[in-house]
């Protein structure tokens, strides 16, 4: 009823049953209890998370493509839906990307936060930090161990170097702020900034324009920096980003050299990663008892939705009787209340 408000029907509209608002709510609520019944969240959360959606502006089929995206994000990176889901809405819209890509990206974050230095919810402030400007990222190229190179997205890109400032001890929406104000510097660097990467001879926009990989500007940067004295390099560092930025920076520089494509490799293979990590979580007591009462209101929902019809007229009937008897009691008395309860 909540999803039903917040998406502007009517109660007309809903008791209507052949209308496509009615149809569309009887599958969200289908959908709803199938992900109560197959996940570790109840029926209830599900539709609570299908709310934030509806809020979010999603429609019937884009809340329905979404929902299993915001539970196992929660799931694997055990935080609450309305969290869950402004990360995952606020993300896709930042990055324009379909449903079935944000699925993979959920994998994604989950296999960053299992083997880098930090978690599925740090990942996500800090995506939700860097926000639109994530559209400047191309993606680039990844070595493989076996010396293969394979390309990454830009919400790739964005994971790998988000992993190694973490790995670096820069996470959450630290690392969103110190990664948003990079971003910013190389794509629109001051006058000092632009004579320092000219003097470096490094191009942060290719030949048509587009922005080049972080993983080939920083590389370099690395490389142009070898034969210059720390001091030169900080100085050179500084003019690019800003001063507060530098140990972001520094973070990158180091890790083209040693395990960006590390790090790339293994986003790249973490195809059923959330799942995997929901599972692990749930595999004791407490997950047990989770699994069981979602089970249990799901029974009690079946129950519900049985007597429901037959209790609701009952009700009314009971509140219509009960409004008739107190108008009886105000204009007869005791005896008009009786005959009206008769």
């Amino acid at each position: 009823s909540q999803v039903a408000a917040t998406m502007g029907y009517t109660v007309e509209d809903l008791n209507d049953g052949s209308s496509e608002a009615s149809q569309n709510m009887q599958r969200l609520t289908d959908f709803a209890r199938e992900m109560g019944a197959t996940t570790a969240f109840s029926a209830d959360e599900a539709a609570q998370a299908l709310n934030y959606m509806a809020l979010a502006g999603y429609n019937t089929q884009q809340s329905m493509d979404m929902l299993p995206n915001v539970l196992s994000l929660a799931a694997a990176g055990g935080f609450d839906l309305a969290r869950a889901s402004d990360m995952i809405t606020d993300t896709q819209t930042a990055f324009g990307i379909s449903a079935e890509r944000t699925t993979q990206m959920v994998d994604e974050m989950a296999k960053a936060a299992s083997t880098g230095n930090t978690s599925v919810e740090q990942l996500g402030d800090a995506f939700l930090v860097v926000g639109g400007l994530a559209k400047e990222l191309n993606g680039g190229m990844v070595t493989m161990k076996d010396g293969t190179k394979q390309s990454v997205d830009g919400v790739q890109e964005l994971e790998i170097a988000l992993t190694a400032m973490a790995n670096a001890g820069v996470k959450g929406n630290e690392a969103g702020t110190h990664m948003r104000n990079m971003l910013l510097k190389l794509s629109s660097p001051t006058e000092k900034g632009a004579i320092a990467l000219e003097k470096l001879g490094v191009s942060v926009f290719d030949a048509g324009g587009q922005m080049r990989s972080l993983q080939d500007i920083f590389g370099d940067l690395s490389t142009s920096m070898d034969k210059l004295s720390q001091e030169e390099k900080l100085n050179a560092i500084s003019k690019i980003f800003n001063t507060r930025d530098i140990a972001s920076a520094e973070a990158l520089l180091a890790a083209v050299q040693q395990d960006w494509n590390g790090i790339g490799q293994s986003i790249l293979d973490a195809k059923g990663s959330a799942a995997d990590m929901a599972e692990i979580q749930l595999d004791n007591l407490q997950g047990d008892m989770t699994l069981f009462q979602s089970a249990l209101e799901g029974a009690k929902i079946t129950v519900s939705d049985q007597l429901t019809p037959t209790l609701r007229e009952f009700v009314q009937f009971g509140t219509s009787g009960l409004s008739e008897i107190t108008s009886a009691f105000q204009t007869g008395g005791l005896e008009g209340a009786m005959e009206a309860f008769g």
